[in-house]
């Protein structure tokens, strides 16, 4: 069986159990042909060191503005993007970013790609030290816990993530010999609440 692990820090996980080779099915099937060449240019060496620079600032302001419902890669490309919060791990101040976010069931998935760099991205630390954020979509702004998914479980989570965005295979050729982590955030509801002894609760929910 292949464990989930909650991040409060470093040799400190919270194991859950999750299946060997689960079905991760989701809310997006992958770019339509017009999306196509925005992602071409995203992936690429070139736009991927422009738009680390110039899209934080502009989604930052379009997801204020409409509510966490649009974002240049969302209208552009097919891409949902989201707001996530974190604490900081220095600094222990809250730190909002957009980040790439897929839907499974009511969980989000996120991969710490950080446009392929050789580095994992802040917030992706941030986690590691303070796992609770909060995320806002859709016009809602809701709490969850962080866990990684690790073995048969991440390689299912990203052969589904590089489907919707297939830049994350360039991110990964260029990212040396870093592993791209994949975080799994739960409700917080579901992980206070949860009862292990419910073999369905680690289950991904499906395609809604």
């Amino acid at each position: 069986m292949t464990a989930w692990f909650a991040l409060s820090g470093p040799g400190e996980p919270l194991c859950r159990q999750a299946p060997s080779r689960p079905d991760v099915p989701g809310d997006a099937d992958g770019p339509q042909w017009w999306q196509r060449p925005a992602q071409l240019v995203a992936a690429s060496r070139t736009g991927s060191l422009v738009l680390a620079r110039v899209l934080p600032r502009v989604d930052r302001a379009l997801l204020s503005l409409s509510g966490g419902r649009a974002s240049v890669p969302q209208l552009v490309a097919g891409i949902p993007v989201v707001e996530l919060t974190t604490t900081g791990a220095r600094t222990g101040r809250e730190r909002t970013t957009p980040v790439l976010a897929l839907r499974d069931g009511e969980r989000r998935v996120l991969v710490a790609s950080n446009w392929g760099r050789e580095r994992h991205p802040a917030w992706y630390h941030n986690l590691r030290a303070n796992p609770e954020v909060e995320l806002t979509a859709d016009g809602r702004t809701e709490r969850y816990v962080a866990r990684e998914a690790t073995g048969d479980g991440r390689e299912a989570y990203w052969e589904w993530a590089a489907t919707v965005y297939p830049g994350f295979e360039a991110y990964r050729r260029r990212s040396g010999d870093r592993t791209i982590p994949v975080v799994v955030l739960e409700p917080v509801d579901d992980v206070d609440g949860g009862d292990d002894g419910d073999a369905g609760a680690d289950e991904p929910a499906g395609k809604n």
